[in-house]
Order: structure tokens, then C-alpha cells, then sequence
């Protein structure tokens, strides 16, 4: 599979940090998820997007960002036919786990793996994108329920007794003695004799399996997934929901999702819609085990930083003499040496004139070659001070034939050349030698607008240069080498006067303040800058470093306890600890900071970072709002004349668009039910015509589920598209883009999916339509 470079660098989803390292994990198991299909396709076999994969490629058209595993599941008969072939069909190299193959993996379900461990196989390593861990996908199983209720209360029962013996009895048969009756009562009720000298409980668990799959061959009207239908009395669901799939985006490909799967998600979730981010981190990410395995092994860990008092020592930063304050310094000795060398030549003191005159020569040179290095040659400053030099060695040629001659010099004359050098040169130094430089060092262009409106504010400060400094990053392997560089130079906004990061020397410029977004230094798994722009390095040539995150993230909470385990992936690094000032996005982000800092190097800390960390506030929110505002600004201007002419009033007024959004889940869960609320919807905002403008959008395949799911309705469906179409009140939206349509509108109404999740993201009013109604 082929993913764009940029897919493998850390992200922001929806306030969730998900790392380059996960990247790499979730497209490992794509492409174990691509072998699964393979085999699939060859035998027909079906399969579905499940639980947590399910309702991140309906809802977020992708993993759920604070996800990091795939579920899919099978029919029982189709389950059965992928456990015979999948050994023999898979990769060579990959895993098939289940209760029958693996004695310590007791799970009502299949796992398929890559591998059984970590690998650093350069072969395996350019398949899996850099991803060294075990990867794989979970393949839950679907059962057929007992048509007679009688009959399924028996079979639950049945295998509640064994899950629950399954569940108590040790793997190694050390307890078995306590369930002697009970292993008894189920050897009569299944007709099974155990074999006490093998694993029990690998046998209990078989046994609950053909207890499961009891009607694998007779059908049934309602599947379940059986250990939980048993133990909590759900994830039970009509079979017609499995008739048939649709396909649906996810990451850079599409999954099968059963066509009815707004009725599966409701089943799984309730609302599913509402966005829950709680829950436990014991095992996120899933190779937490696997990388500390990796981590024993290698020494050090060249991903993981560890903090010491040494980065908060400053006595390595240079002490460079500031040009401004230099050459307002070297004016104001101008003036005073000035005014006493017209003395001393009114009183004919030549000796002690040339004294003066070389005094002023040597401040002269010596805040020239200053300017010059810190300025460049040739700046008006430097020129002015070259001449101010001749002019000094003029009056000392001067002073020498007045000793020779015996004779006076014109001191106004002199007074005049003098005072015209010095007040050229103070004004020159005003105008032209910065008070204050200002450096922002950056890397993505796609990050600039986290730096954006801190740029403009010191661009407003006067006696302020400030400079744009974008450098390459690079992508590293799975062991942290540098694999491609990249830099986006001129991909940056065009009111930007960038510089070349080739030919601006950090060091020799030694900026007043460095603004930086990048805090990894070589801690990052999957991107680094060059280490000549590290934070540890970069330090020592500036008065004041400053780290702005290039992000905003949801503050960690007791109720959100993976938002402060992906804290050790942007927090626990040298940047914060480098930086004498770190700025985030909230005063409750920056006691979040504080605390991790604390538990992280000691204490003791508390104060540095009470110090360091300031919560004023990210510039990432005004920079969104103004590109949300564009971006609507921009489809607008953009989109067909006839929707612009159904927006705009005669007044140049818009009309509210509602985006109407309608989804073949809905129309396999509802059937006709689906097109009779079509036809209601359309009704009432055709009334209200007036002020408000529909942007309808059914799924692209919404045509062919009518002919699927009611063919006896398909040519009223079409009637009703014809209609809305010709009458001109509202705009149907067919595009390939979905993008225009979330951003144009004012609000949502419709069917629960991507649409609708994306215009909640957007803050804008979603209304998810009850058909019944």
C-alpha cells in the first residue's frame, strides 16, 4: 500500500496527539488487513468493519484517533471456512491465532498476525513502513440465535456454565479439583470427554465454542456476538443487517461495513455520535509490551528522553554585545570625545587632540566590525563609520600640519563636519540596526499559523527584525536514521519574506529571542530536524528561547487518561526542558504541564516549571477561525453559479444552507420508511424556502440500495431527485467533494455519519433526523 511521506509524521485529530509510531502501527495492520482480504476475495469469504473500526470509518472516516487496533468480523460459516485456509493461504511469515492452534491464546475469536515478535528484517521493515512490532487484526465471530426462545435460554445457559468454568479454572489444571462436579455436568450436557492430562481450560473453551455455533448451519433471523450476548444480554442484531456491505472510506482505503451498519452501531454504542474519549491506557498503545522488551535490549533508548539538571544549565549560551545598544553607545562617546576634541584643538592641545582622535578611531572599528558581522557588509551603518574613519584620519593629517605650521584650526568648521557624522550616524543606527531580533525557526509549513499571529505582533513592535527561518526535516527509520529529507521552503504563505536557512548563521546573528515548534530534538520516532537547530544546541546562541507547540490538544483529565499517556510523546521532551519559555494553550494545559514535569524529573522541579510554563493561550485558535472563514469564503466564491444564484437574495444577502445528508444505512435499516421521511423533509424546507437554502447530499450509492432495498420504490426515488433538481429551491449536491458542502453550510440535518461528525468538529448545529417522525 502507499501511503503519502507525510501520513507517518505525528497529527492532531480532534484534539487527540497521535504519534508517527502509531502512524506506522496502524499501517502495518492495513496492510495485514490487505493480506486478510486477499484470501477473502479468493475463497468468498465475507467480512465486515467492526466495533471500534466500524464506527471510526462511519464517523471519522478512519481509526478513531484515540484507537490503535482493527476489529473486523464474520458470519459463523464464514468463519469457519477463513480458520481452514488461512494457514495455508496467508504469508508464510504470519500467525494464526485461536483457541485451536495456540494453547495460551484463549479467546473466543481469531487474531492474525505479521509475526510472532519484534522484527528489524530490512524486508519486513519496508512492507510494514517501519513498523518493528507483532501486528495484527481481531476477527470476531457472529452466531445464529435459536429461533425458539425456550431453546436459546437452554443454550445460554449452557454456555454460561462453561464460559464461567473457562473463566476460574487455571491453565496449567492446578485448581481443577474444585470444579470436578462441574467439569462433570458439562462433559453429560455436550457429550465430551476432557482429557485431564491436556489443558482444561483450552478445552472448555472449545467447548464453548461448538455451544456458540450450535446453528452455524441452520441460519437464523438474529446473530450475536456470543460472549457478550451470554454474559450481558447484548450485541444481538437482526441477520438481515449482514445481507449485503457497502463500502466505506477508511484512512487511504475502503472497508466492507454491513449496508445496514447505522443499526449495527446503534446496537454496539447507542448514540454513536457522542464522542467518548474515557477509558484505560493499561494497554495503549498496544506495544507498550513489545517496546519495552525493545527497550531492555537496547541501551540507550534512542526515542525516550531522560531528563537531567544539565539541560537547565545555562552557562554554555553565549554573551553577545548587542549592535543597537553598541552603536547608541558608540554615538553618545561620539558626542562627549567630540565636544572634548574641539576643546583641546581651541586651545591648541594637538597632543592630546590626536590622543582623542585615536580613541574615537579604535570605538569606531570596533563597533564597525561588529555591525559588520551581526549586520553584513556593506550595511549604511558600517559605510557611515568607514567614513567616520577617514574623517578622523583627515583631522589627524589636519592637526599634524597645524603642529608643523604653527598655526590654528577653524573649530566651527570643525564642529560642523563633526556634529553632521555624529547625528547622521545616530539617526542612521535608529533607522536601520534592529533594538530587538527575532528569529522563528520552522520546519512545516503547514504549522506556520501556530506561529502566525506571534509573528505579526512582533513584525508590529518597532525596531524589531524579526526573520522567518524555514529548515529541512527529515524522516527516520525504525531504528531513528535519517531515511529522506524534506523542506517546504516555498510552500510557506506568500506575505512571508523567508530566508535561506543555508546562508543565515544562528550562531553569528545570536537573535535576541528564537521562537521554535519543534520540541523533539532526536526524541521524535518518525521526524527530526538537523542537529545543528536542536533545541540543546540552539540555546547557547540566543537570549531567549521560546516553544510554542504547533498544536492544541484536549487537557488530560481522570476522565481522559489516554490524553495524559500521549503527554510522554510531546511534554517529555528536551525542548520543554531547553526553552526558558514554553507558551500553551490554556492555564489548565499549563498546570497539566506542570504536574508532568514534576513526576518527571523530580519535586524538586516544580519551580523551574512553575517558571517556565506560561498558558496564554495558543495562536492556532484565531489562525483556525480566520482559515475556517476563508476556507467557507473561498467555496462560496467557488461553487456552480446556479448554487450561488439559489444562496444570494436580490440584496446580496445568503440565505441559511442546511446540509441535508442522507446515507444508505439508513435506507437498508428503514427501507421505504427512509424514502417516505425524503419526502417529508423535502416538504418542510420547501416551505421555508424563503430563508433557507437545502444542500442535499445522499451517499453516492443511495440510488443503487433503493433498487437493493426496495426496488418497488426506485422509480419514486428517482421522481423525487428529478423534482427537487428542476424546481430550483434547493441544490443537489453530487460532487465529488464533500468538503464544499460541510464548509458552505450553516447547520446539519440528516442521517448519522461522516457529515454530520464533520460539521460537529466545525462547531456548526447538527440535527441527526428521527425517520419515525
Amino acid at each position: 500500500m502507499q501511503f503519502p511521506h507525510t501520513y507517518f509524521e505525528d497529527e492532531i485529530r480532534e484534539g487527540f496527539y497521535i504519534t508517527g509510531a502509531m502512524k506506522r502501527a496502524w499501517a502495518a495492520q492495513l496492510e495485514v488487513l490487505e493480506e486478510i482480504d486477499k484470501v477473502c476475495k479468493k475463497h468468498n469469504i465475507r467480512w465486515f468493519a467492526d466495533c471500534g473500526t466500524l464506527l471510526g470509518a462511519v464517523r471519522h472516516r478512519g481509526y478513531i484517533p484515540w484507537d490503535d487496533d482493527m476489529d473486523i468480523c464474520m458470519l459463523r460459516p464464514d468463519y469457519i471456512k477463513f480458520n481452514q485456509v488461512a494457514e495455508q493461504e496467508l504469508p508464510k511469515s504470519f500467525v494464526v491465532l485461536n483457541m485451536h492452534k495456540e494453547e495460551l491464546y484463549l479467546e473466543y475469536m481469531t487474531r492474525v498476525t505479521n509475526g510472532h515478535r519484534l522484527n528489524f528484517d530490512s524486508n519486513y521493515l519496508e512492507k510494514y513502513h517501519d513498523c518493528p512490532y507483532a501486528t495484527g487484526i481481531d476477527i470476531f465471530v457472529l452466531d445464529y440465535i435459536a429461533e425458539d426462545e425456550e431453546e436459546e435460554k437452554e443454550r445460554k445457559a449452557l454456555a454460561t456454565l462453561i464460559m464461567a468454568a473457562g473463566d476460574e479454572i487455571k491453565e496449567d489444571n492446578s485448581n481443577i479439583g474444585e470444579y470436578e462436579d462441574v467439569l462433570k455436568q458439562i462433559e453429560e450436557l455436550c457429550l465430551v470427554e476432557f482429557d485431564y492430562t491436556q489443558c482444561i481450560r483450552q478445552q472448555l473453551f472449545q467447548a464453548g465454542e461448538k455451544v456458540f455455533s450450535l446453528y452455524a448451519s441452520k441460519g437464523g433471523s438474529h446473530v450475536a456476538l456470543m460472549p457478550y450476548w451470554v454474559y450481558f444480554d447484548n450485541h444481538l442484531y437482526p441477520a438481515e443487517y449482514f445481507d449485503s456491505t457497502v463500502m466505506v472510506p477508511f484512512e487511504i482505503t475502503k472497508l466492507p461495513a454491513p449496508a445496514s451498519y447505522d443499526g449495527v452501531l446503534q446496537i454496539e454504542y447507542g448514540d454513536y455520535m457522542k464522542i467518548v474519549k474515557s477509558g484505560g491506557v493499561h494497554d495503549y498503545p498496544f506495544f507498550t509490551g513489545q517496546e519495552e522488551h525493545l527497550k531492555a535490549l537496547v541501551s540507550p533508548y534512542p526515542f525516550e528522553y531522560h531528563f537531567s539538571k544539565d539541560d537547565l544549565d545555562l552557562s554554555h549560551r553565549q554573551k553577545k554585545e548587542k549592535p543597537y545598544e553598541a552603536a547608541i553607545q558608540l554615538a553618545g562617546l561620539m558626542e562627549e570625545a567630540h565636544n572634548m576634541l574641539l576643546k583641546v584643538v581651541a586651545g591648541r592641545q594637538y597632543t592630546e587632540a590626536v590622543q582623542l582622535l585615536s580613541v574615537c578611531q579604535e570605538g569606531a572599528v570596533q563597533i564597525g566590525n561588529l555591525l559588520e558581522e551581526r549586520l553584513g557588509e556593506g550595511t549604511e551603518p558600517v559605510k557611515l563609520l568607514e567614513q567616520y574613519c577617514e574623517l578622523l584620519y583627515q583631522i589627524d593629517e589636519l592637526t599634524g600640519q597645524a603642529v608643523e605650521q604653527g598655526v590654528g584650526i577653524d573649530v566651527d568648521d570643525l564642529a560642523g563636519v563633526l556634529t553632521e557624522i555624529a547625528d547622521g550616524f545616530k539617526e542612521c543606527v535608529e533607522r536601520c540596526v534592529p533594538k530587538k531580533r527575532v528569529l522563528f525557526l520552522t520546519y512545516k509549513a503547514s504549522n506556520w499559523k501556530a506561529f502566525d499571529s506571534v509573528w505579526r505582533r512582533e513584525k508590529e513592535e518597532a525596531g524589531t527584525e524579526v526573520t522567518v527561518l524555514p529548515i529541512p526535516y527529515y524522516l527516520r527509520d525504525a531504528q531513528g536514521a535519517i531515511k529522506e529529507s524534506y523542506y517546504e521552503g516555498n510552500q510557506y504563505p506568500d506575505y512571508l519574506d523567508v530566508q535561506d536557512y543555508q546562508t543565515y548563521d544562528i550562531e553569528k546573528v545570536h537573535p535576541d529571542i528564537i521562537f521554535i515548534q519543534s520540541p523533539y530534538d532526536s526524541y521524535n520516532y518518525t521526524t527530526s530536524v538537523a542537529p545543528q537547530y536542536y533545541s540543546s544546541v540552539i540555546k547557547n546562541y540566543t537570549d531567549k528561547l521560546i516553544y510554542i507547540p504547533w498544536f492544541k490538544v484536549d487537557v488530560p483529565s481522570e476522565e481522559n487518561q489516554k490524553a495524559r499517556k500521549v503527554m510522554d510523546y510531546y511534554c517529555r521532551m528536551p525542548g520543554v526542558v531547553h526553552a526558558d519559555l514554553t507558551i500553551v494553550q490554556s492555564e489548565a494545559m499549563r498546570q497539566a504541564y506542570i504536574d508532568y514535569l514534576t513526576e518527571f524529573a523530580g519535586e524538586d522541579t516544580r519551580g523551574i516549571w512553575e517558571t517556565k510554563i506560561r498558558g496564554d493561550g495558543s495562536p492556532l485558535d484565531d489562525a483556525e477561525r480566520y482559515e475556517r472563514e476563508q476556507e467557507r469564503e473561498e467555496y462560496l466564491r467557488n461553487m456552480p453559479s446556479n448554487w450561488k444564484n439559489m444562496i444570494c437574495r436580490a440584496d446580496g444577502s445568503r440565505k441559511k444552507i442546511i446540509l441535508y445528508g442522507t446515507n444508505v444505512a439508513t435506507l437498508m435499516q428503514h427501507g421505504g420508511a427512509a424514502i417516505d421521511k425524503i419526502h417529508r423533509s423535502l416538504k418542510i424546507f420547501e416551505e421555508s424556502k424563503e430563508d433557507v437554502v437545502l444542500l442535499w447530499r445522499p451517499h453516492p450509492l443511495f440510488g443503487q440500495a433503493v433498487e437493493k432495498a426496495c426496488p418497488e420504490r426506485i422509480e419514486e426515488y428517482r421522481s423525487i431527485v428529478r423534482n427537487y433538481q428542476e424546481q430550483t429551491w434547493g441544490i443537489y449536491d453530487n460532487t465529488q467533494d464533500s468538503d464544499c458542502a460541510v464548509y458552505v453550510c450553516d447547520a446539519y440535518y440528516g442521517d448519522s455519519d461522516s457529515l454530520a461528525h464533520k460539521c460537529e468538529v466545525l462547531k456548526k448545529p447538527v440535527m441527526i433526523e428521527n425517520v419515525d417522525i
